[in-house]
């Protein structure tokens, strides 16, 4: 891998952090963090350059990207966007109420429905999808083939992570060693 821009550097906790937070991991601790802080700066500086071209939320983009080929259940998007379903109908409210997408009826199940997106939500995203992959495109024309690869395996395995620790108890902290002024 490449070092960091010049200047940047990454986020590192203090070593004293597992004598504080006992059971606690420094590197996981640095990892989750700088993950989080490039996370969020990746998704502010998407959300600034899409903003430029379309006044939607990026939950709107991504539920018109969802939905550009195919009608499909509001169900099959929460899936997707990993929202509440109460988010989702709130969400497709709003976009309906824009003419970016309509509920049409199920062909073969007339109690279910489908969302289906308007040649106006199309048109927003014909302006909205190639300004997004010109960022992706030049955040990594510094990075080879391979480190991208190695990047999404990364995140993958994160993101599998995530959904395991999902389905099992929030685990209880093993306390804090931290004198607090008086």
């Amino acid at each position: 891998m490449r070092s960091p821009e010049k200047g940047l550097k990454p986020i590192r906790f203090d070593p004293s952090l597992t004598a504080e937070f006992p059971g606690a991991s420094r590197g996981a601790s640095e990892s989750m963090t700088n993950l989080v802080r490039t996370t969020t700066e990746l998704l502010g500086e998407l959300d600034r350059r899409r903003r430029a071209v379309s006044h939607l939320s990026a939950a709107a983009i991504q539920v018109l990207a969802i939905v550009e080929d195919e009608p499909l259940p509001p169900h099959v998007i929460v899936d997707r966007m990993l929202v509440t379903s109460g988010t989702m109908t709130s969400l497709l409210d709003r976009l309906e109420t824009k003419r970016l997408v309509r509920r049409i009826s199920h062909p073969d199940d007339r109690r279910k429905i489908l969302v289906q997106i308007t040649d106006t939500g199309r048109q927003i995203l014909d302006v909205v999808l190639p300004v997004t992959h010109a960022f992706s495109r030049a955040l990594f024309s510094g990075f080879s083939s391979q480190e991208q690869e190695q990047l999404i395996e990364v995140l993958t395995r994160i993101r599998s992570r995530v959904r395991e620790l999902r389905d099992a108890p929030a685990e209880a902290g093993k306390g804090r060693n931290k004198a607090h002024p008086s």
